[in-house]
């Protein structure tokens, strides 16, 4: 594919930043007031596999809860963690948006984190300067499985959805993509997401340094 105009977004829990375990804690966290916990592999059939959000949990547990202000708790705990932990942006990711660039990509994340979160996180690696632009969930109006947040990728860096890249780790993401007519969809699941069905994805890689000769 012929890098002009074009560009890759990327989800950032997972994909950038491996944070699935900081994010299980953090919800752990946040409903802890409610009385439920859930246990990891609850977690991953709930978040990830069947895609649902804070307000669907307390929905379908008809927890007496605000799901905004479980929300603002989780997202505090998520930051704290974040910058405490000795988790990082994954080794290969750096080299991998390096090479975009240097083939004239345009590069985005579109993700249901917090911006804030995400860009403490990037300044923390000396990486925001490396994206054009970043979406995080206060900028759109529905998240993932929804198409919002890519749309907003695109307008931002004013690039067409069918000469744009998408790469997602988990179901809802890659659902996400479809909805909005992403170009090429690519899947990279990692430990909390390999046994998910990532048929829908139009290339499913096993690291992300094979992502610049995937999509050349």
């Amino acid at each position: 594919m012929k890098a002009k105009n074009k560009c890759v977004i990327f989800d950032f829990d997972g994909v950038v930043y491996d944070s699935e375990q900081i994010n299980y804690e953090a919800n752990q966290l946040a409903f802890k007031d409610t009385g439920l916990s859930f246990t990891p592999e609850e977690y991953k059939r709930l978040w990830i596999v069947e895609g649902l959000d804070l307000p669907d949990i307390v929905r379908r547990y008809q927890l007496d809860a605000d799901p905004e202000a479980i929300r603002r708790i989780k997202n505090l705990r998520c930051k704290e963690m974040f910058l405490q932990s000795a988790s990082a942006i994954f080794d290969e990711m750096r080299n991998t948006i390096a090479s975009l660039i240097d083939s004239k990509w345009k590069t985005a994340i579109g993700s249901s984190n917090t911006e804030d979160n995400i860009l403490a996180l990037l300044d923390r690696s000396d990486m925001r300067k490396l994206f054009d632009a970043v979406v995080g969930f206060e900028s759109v109006p529905r998240v993932k499985p929804m198409p919002d947040v890519f749309l907003e990728c695109l307008k931002r860096t004013s690039v067409r959805a069918k000469n744009a890249v998408v790469v997602e780790d988990a179901p809802k993401g890659i659902m996400a993509a479809k909805r909005a007519k992403i170009g090429t969809v690519v899947a990279i699941p990692n430990a909390w997401t390999q046994d998910c069905d990532f048929s829908d994805a139009d290339i499913v890689l096993a690291s992300i340094q094979d992502l610049p000769d995937a999509i050349r």
